[in-house]
């Protein structure tokens, strides 16, 4: 709130209106942008409290103030100019993520790699981080990294983007423009009965779009019905402000006792209407330290062209008791979930249920103590990280059997005290990374 206060001593705009909350309201309205506070304090000022709240109905300043909005779009009309179009998208699509929120470089990298290059482009990932390099220098967006040393080596899962609540405000408002059933993109917030006004007359029949993009913002509960024969991308952001009791939605078993999971169930229109997905996201926001449990993950098996998976706070079920059987999908990540189920029965079978994964992420989640033997079979994984996994404690000798394996990431792994002698065998091996490995001080000997 400093921010916003100083930003109003600057532009007068407490000499406008004698109400302290209605001070607030504006400034909020406003987002702490100098430009937008100038403007609406040279069209509020003189004027009674009925202006002020009439103000206030709209739903965004850009709606309210169209110099304001003409202003940052300047900006987007830049890349118009220099015919990059694909820039403008990559711009558009951070707003499928919630306010006041940093998003993952990962996720962005997920979704641009499929819906804006070609999928045999090898320094795919690269080209998406130049692009967020591009969007940072027009001040379109912030990166935050970790250290000095960013993007080493290709891996970016400590890496964020942050958004001016602004600049998102213009990225919606772009994504608004034309008929529903027309548009590139589609972000709705549908949170229990909150439903858009524009929405609510088609509740009872199939929304039909040629979206490429959907971002869904919601709660456990989702009953629309859409028809999306071209979607590429789906965002899926759990959101709830309720604190949840021990064991919501989870079996009461001594091991799972503590915990608190948030239940939800994808949207049924994954089944049958999104043949062309290739790209799932599916983060939760709740309450820490909650993750959310899917109660239909089996229905990721209709999904016939997923290319990547990317889920947060999620608890993985088991993945063989769930049938779950992805033949296209070429990468998956975990960031902060809850694994314990998903690798449970030692006899799943990774290469039949991804039997063309390339990729597999494991960052910061919980009951990753082993990693699975049946995981060696696969031979076709080239890029193995488990980071910021403190229960892992041992590597199956079998690991030597990855032989198309280049990339091994054990970061901060701080339990991993032995790598298995059979690590030496990795003919394809380029890099391996064990920093912070703190409990490690003997390696394997190369010859």
């Amino acid at each position: 709130m400093l921010r916003l206060q100083e930003g109003a001593q600057h532009t007068g705009i407490e000499e406008v209106h004698r109400g302290e909350e209605g001070k607030k309201m504006i400034l909020k309205f406003c987002k702490g942008l100098p430009l937008a506070i100038t403007k609406v304090r040279e069209r509020l000022c003189g004027q009674g409290p009925d202006v002020w709240q009439n103000v206030l109905t709209k739903g965004s300043i850009l709606e309210y103030a169209d110099d304001v909005r003409k202003i940052l779009e300047s900006s987007l009309k830049a890349l118009d100019a220099e015919n990059n179009d694909i820039l403008k998208k990559c711009f558009l699509d951070l707003a499928s993520f919630p306010e006041d929120r940093l998003i993952p470089a990962a996720s962005l990298i997920d979704m641009w790699s499929h819906s804006y290059y070609l999928p045999d482009d090898s320094h795919i990932d690269n080209t998406c981080i130049v692009n967020l390099h591009r969007l940072k220098e027009r001040t379109l967006a912030e990166l935050v990294s970790p250290s000095k040393d960013e993007y080493t080596h290709g891996y970016y899962s400590g890496h964020f983007v942050n958004q001016h609540e602004m600049l998102r405000e213009l990225a919606i408002h772009q994504t608004r423009l034309g008929l529903i059933e027309e548009r590139e993109r589609l972000i709705m917030n549908i949170c229990g009965d909150q439903v858009p006004k524009r929405l609510k007359q088609r509740l009872c029949q199939p929304l039909k779009a040629a979206a490429r993009l959907l971002a869904i913002s919601t709660d456990r509960v989702f009953s629309m019905e859409w028809e999306l024969p071209d979607l590429e991308v789906l965002v899926l952001n759990l959101q709830t402000d309720k604190k949840l009791p021990t064991n919501v939605g989870t079996n009461t078993s001594s091991s799972d006792h503590h915990e608190r999971k948030f239940e939800f169930e994808l949207p049924q229109f994954m089944e049958k209407s999104v043949d062309k997905l290739k790209v799932l996201i599916v983060t939760y926001y709740g309450l820490s330290p909650t993750t959310a449990k899917p109660s239909n993950f089996q229905l990721l098996s209709s999904l016939s062209n997923l290319k990547r998976i990317r889920l947060e706070r999620i608890s993985v079920p088991c993945i063989v008791k769930n049938l779950i059987k992805l033949e296209s999908v070429e990468k998956i990540s975990f960031f902060m979930c809850d694994i314990r189920q998903a690798f449970r029965d030692s006899s799943v079978k990774f290469f039949e249920a991804f039997p063309r994964l390339e990729e597999m992420n494991v960052d910061y989640c919980n009951g990753m103590v082993q990693v699975p033997t049946n995981l060696c079979h696969h031979t076709l994984l080239k890029r193995l990280s488990i980071t910021n996994c403190h229960e892992l404690c041992a590597l199956p000798e079998e690991i030597d059997k990855l032989e198309n394996l280049e990339e091994l990431r054990l970061v901060s792994c701080t339990n991993l005290s032995v790598l298995p002698g059979s690590i030496t065998n990795l003919k394809s091996l380029n890099l391996l990374d064990i920093s912070d490995c703190s409990s490690m001080t003997v390696l394997p000997s190369w010859h």
